[in-house]
């Protein structure tokens, strides 16, 4: 984060990343929606998923056993997604992640903003002039292989199932004056409305995620009496040490709004449940403080030494 060769390098908007497995979020959506999958649907995790000559890895080596949607969420299981993800199919995929504007520009007020990529059988055949493979969609299912995603996609995306289907279009500038007060330019916000997606799926998601935080794989950004609700990743990068996620949003509270959303990347930080999340607390804890609008009191949440942090 300190290149000292790329100093004018806006990782927010231009890096690209593979996501890992806060994708597993958008693949759960292409599954309940496309009705591949209810929140009751259970598959078997023994710690790897044998495809063809390939094995592909759950972090947990020993294996999950049997678990459910939510379970698989909070646990964030490879195997229970790569089942998912081929009974999803690629298109299906395709589809949702353009949905929620992956692989393109968000629109933010500001220049040189990259777009990443929403890989497909098409996009592929005109790359490397070969046809898709379901090894393909196995990894992107989980969040790797040919996706990439920037940190305000993911911002947006997080923003997105926040505000259950209502997408705000990130911006910086609210208003230009002049020396008199003359209102010069005046933000008007921008957004749009994902009114295909059933709503109890945006339910479902907010309970999963804040089971992430409270008793899975995002525990260090736990606050008590702050409900949060995340998602942790961990991107695979073939050229170090991987670079780890966690998007999150808080406090999830019935009637109440949503304050504030985080998308935060850790360039070959490791696992983003070991490394992201507790930045988020760190966030979210100074963002309480500063609140006047709020008496919470905290407990000071430390990291157990026997808490496995997955991925």
């Amino acid at each position: 984060f300190k290149d000292i060769n790329i100093p004018l390098f806006h990782r927010a908007i231009q890096g690209v990343y593979s996501p890992g497995s806060t994708f597993k979020i958008l693949t759960t959506i292409a599954a309940l929606n496309e009705k591949k999958c209810s929140t009751k649907t259970i598959f078997f995790c023994p710690g790897e998923f044998k495809f063809g000559d390939k094995t592909f890895k759950c972090w947990q080596k020993k294996g999950h056993g049997y678990v459910n949607l939510l379970d698989a969420i909070r646990l964030s299981c490879n195997v229970y997604f790569i089942n998912l993800g081929l009974k999803v199919g690629i298109d299906n995929i395709e589809k949702y992640a353009k949905m929620f504007g992956f692989g393109e520009k968000t629109g933010i007020d500001l220049p040189y903003e990259a777009v990443g990529i929403v890989p497909s059988r098409r996009w592929k055949k005109q790359k490397f002039g070969v046809e898709w493979l379901d090894g393909d969609t196995i990894s992107v299912s989980i969040g790797q292989g040919y996706v990439t995603t920037t940190p305000i996609q993911l911002a947006v995306f997080a923003q997105a199932v926040a505000n259950k289907g209502v997408i705000y279009q990130p911006y910086i500038v609210s208003k230009i004056t002049n020396v008199n007060g003359d209102v010069l330019y005046l933000h008007t916000p921008v957004k749009k409305e994902l009114k295909d997606i059933d709503p109890e799926i945006w339910d479902f998601l907010h309970q999963a995620m804040i089971s992430v935080v409270e008793s899975g794989t995002g525990y260090a950004a736990y606050i008590p009496s702050f409900p949060i609700a995340g998602k942790t990743g961990t991107a695979q990068n073939p050229f170090g040490e991987d670079h780890a996620w966690f998007i999150c949003f808080g406090p999830v509270k019935k009637d109440a709004p949503i304050e504030l959303v985080l998308s935060i990347v850790v360039e070959h930080g490791g696992k983003g449940g070991a490394v992201a999340a507790p930045i988020a607390k760190q966030i979210f804890t100074a963002y309480i403080n500063k609140s006047k609008s709020m008496n919470l009191s905290f407990q000071e949440t430390h990291l157990s030494n026997s808490y496995e942090y997955g991925d």
